[in-house]
């Protein structure tokens, strides 16, 4: 990727979703070369929680081999919405809201979602000779994955919006 493409995709990705590297550091921020131990313990107690949500949705919805993964699309989707959700509401926060973040995005979010279970449900659909549901699975994932951070991040900024303008 080209320098000024680079440039341009780190202006919009600052634009929609707030500085990936905050020019000053703030208390308990995750920063470059080291994490600090609230973070961390919000990362921590975050994954704690999202990762049996996301058993729990697992067991209540099985899935059997050679059939379309639904459950893990649902979990991936529902947790890309709440990432956009929330990374909208960050900034909304004073001081900056790194710890709740760590919490949420990194740990609760990154707990409830699943690239590997996304990752193996493919890998079995193609084993088994579901090819084409493989590829549907997969392009339905991305697809509505990015569709929903979208939304919810939207959704955060128009309800905003809405209520400084009132």
């Amino acid at each position: 990727m080209g320098r000024r493409r680079r440039r341009c995709c780190a202006l919009v990705s600052e634009r929609r979703y707030g500085s990936v590297v905050p020019s000053s550091p703030q208390p308990g921020a995750l920063q470059p070369g080291g994490l600090q131990p609230g973070a961390l313990l919000a990362v921590a107690l975050g994954g704690a929680a999202g990762g049996p949500a996301r058993a729990g949705l697992s067991l209540a919805f099985p899935t059997h081999p050679g059939q379309f993964p639904w459950a893990i699309l649902l979990i991936n989707v529902l947790g890309a919405l709440l990432i956009g959700v929330l990374l909208a509401i960050v900034p909304l926060i004073p001081g900056g809201g790194s710890r709740f973040r760590a919490l949420t995005v990194t740990g609760f979010c990154g707990g409830f979602t699943t690239w590997s279970t996304f990752m193996v449900g493919a890998d079995q659909l193609v084993a088994r000779g579901h090819v084409l549901t493989a590829l549907g699975y997969l392009a339905a994932s991305v697809v509505a994955g990015l569709g929903a951070v979208t939304l919810g991040w939207t959704g955060i900024q128009k309800l905003t919006t809405r209520g400084a303008a009132a």
